[in-house]
């Protein structure tokens, strides 16, 4: 009986969890074009977030989404984020992984002062190092907006995260 009782509980917390994961919406970027044979055209990048808005145009609940990484943002905090959205850099790592066959995740950091101008790239995770220096390059030309620090503008670093995966 206690076995089909704790079943029971996992099953509901699993069906609880199940149901939270499809409220979650999901944003996409397709490809320029569909593969051969097809009209189809299919995801480039699929993320949390809609990747052609600017900071200011999410919404309150998509803010947070954002500033959730970032140990301790204030109420008049904002992090640096890409002024004219995530498309274009996302745009850019699913050229770039057409030509670097190597799948994994990419963790970065793009230090970011005051004016929005990016100064530099940290690099943490990548599959390919050649991938990483790309990227690093697509991310030092992109202008962000810049952090707020109590509602002043600061310098801080914009957090890059993604996972590189070919279909199977």
């Amino acid at each position: 009986m206690r076995i089909a009782s704790l079943m029971v509980a996992l099953i509901g917390t699993l069906l609880a969890a199940s149901m939270g994961a499809l409220a979650q919406e999901r944003y996409t970027l397709k490809r320029d074009d569909p593969p051969i044979g097809s009209n189809i055209k299919r995801d480039a990048a699929i993320g949390r977030l809609p990747l052609n808005k600017s900071y200011g145009d999410l919404t309150p609940e998509q803010q947070l989404i954002v500033k959730a990484p970032y140990a301790s943002m204030g109420e008049g905090d904002e992090p640096p984020f890409p002024e004219k959205g995530l498309a274009s850099i996302y745009k850019a790592m699913h050229t770039i992984h057409g030509y670097i066959y190597e799948d994994g995740a990419i963790d970065m950091e793009v230090v970011v002062d005051r004016d929005g101008k990016p100064l530099n790239v940290l690099v943490y995770k990548t599959p390919d190092a050649r991938a990483s220096e790309t990227m690093a390059l697509v991310l030092m030309s992109t202008k962000f907006k810049p952090a707020l620090c109590g509602g002043k503008p600061c310098q801080q670093n914009f957090l890059f995260r993604a996972e590189l995966t070919h279909e199977r």
